[in-house]
């Protein structure tokens, strides 16, 4: 079960910089921190991204999710050192997932 241990509005300097005002939400949950942006920078709103987002069943509900592609997008455009350190994991996934999909087709 999800526990959501307490939430903050995070004032991240990067979506700040985007858009005025508290758009970075933390839930604090039993099963690890979960965060909620309004918008991501080299993304876009919501309407931009769901469209390409992939769907998941969370607890019986469907969250929608950024793909792989979009979410190295947004690391790159955010340039903080913990998300270039993610971009490099990120982009050998993506590599080791696109080097499966040519061997199958």
């Amino acid at each position: 079960m999800l526990k959501v241990v307490r939430s903050s509005i995070t004032p991240d300097p990067v979506v700040e910089a985007y858009k005025p005002g508290p758009r970075c939400f933390t839930l604090v949950t039993s099963l690890g921190d979960i965060d909620l942006l309004g918008e991501i920078p080299g993304g876009g709103t919501y309407e931009e991204l769901s469209g390409g987002a992939i769907r998941l069943n969370v607890f019986g509900k469907i969250c929608l999710c950024l793909s792989l592609s979009q979410l190295i997008r947004a690391k790159r455009a955010a340039g903080r050192p913990k998300d270039l350190e993610a971009l490099a994991k990120l982009e050998a996934i993506d590599e080791e997932q696109s080097d499966s999909a040519q061997s199958i087709g």
